[in-house]
């Protein structure tokens, strides 16, 4: 009889001691969850639930104004790399942050003229989701330049991060020397980078926008014509 009660006394003690220790966890676990309140850790974890997966694609098209083969008439010529530039945002970073801002992706284009030109660009539309109803402003996307060579032009560029735009905006502008009467060549590589907020590109984050997962897509056009 009392080794029994010693066991069911025991029991008991085990019991309330369990308890305890929940209890005493149950509180260091709302400690824990206040702290990742705070740090904003489940915000992180929520946007990574939200955002699975956003994919942009921009596809460069160039166009001439005119070309001749003539080197007694103005010519121009435009190459350009007509291959999608894509953006994968995968995490939380690449949302709050953008894409392009170190490591950019690129488009290489050439220029050959005997006479001065301007190279404008614009967006078709905004960048479309697949669902073709979701939309990202044009102007999420940035473009910058970097000259890799050239001979006989005097340049202009900005040398900020431009936005893209529906509207037509000048990217660069040739001059010939005038002691060079011949067609001069031009190597650049176009710089893009999306979400970043610089320059005059949207001044919030892709994260502050609330968008709809997928693919959006949109076709950027450059066109160069004569300027004198």
């Amino acid at each position: 009889m009392i080794s029994g009660a010693r066991t069911v006394g025991g029991n008991s003690t085990d019991g309330f001691l369990f308890c305890k220790a929940m209890v005493i966890l149950i509180s260091k676990f709302q400690i824990f969850l206040d702290y990742m309140k705070t740090s904003g850790i489940i915000l992180f974890f929520f946007i990574l639930l939200h955002f699975t997966s956003l994919q942009a694609q921009v596809q460069p098209s160039g166009m001439i104004g005119f070309a001749s083969d003539s080197d007694d008439k103005s010519y121009i010529s435009l190459a350009i790399d007509k291959q999608p530039v894509t953006f994968e945002f995968n995490s939380f970073s690449d949302f709050k942050y953008g894409i392009g801002q170190h490591n950019p992706p690129r488009s290489s284009v050439s220029i050959e003229a005997n006479t001065g030109w301007k190279l404008v660009y614009s967006a078709d539309q905004n960048l479309i989701n697949q669902d073709g109803i979701h939309q990202i402003q044009a102007d999420n996307i940035g473009l910058s330049i970097e000259i890799l060579s050239q001979n006989n032009f005097i340049l202009w560029q900005n040398n900020e991060t431009e936005k893209l735009s529906l509207s037509p905006t000048v990217l660069l502008t040739g001059r010939k020397n005038k002691n060079n009467k011949g067609k001069s060549k031009i190597s650049l590589d176009i710089l893009w980078e999306m979400g970043t907020q610089r320059g005059n590109m949207c001044p919030s984050s892709l994260l502050d926008q609330n968008l709809k997962s997928g693919t959006y897509t949109t076709t950027v056009q450059f066109v160069i014509t004569e300027s004198l």
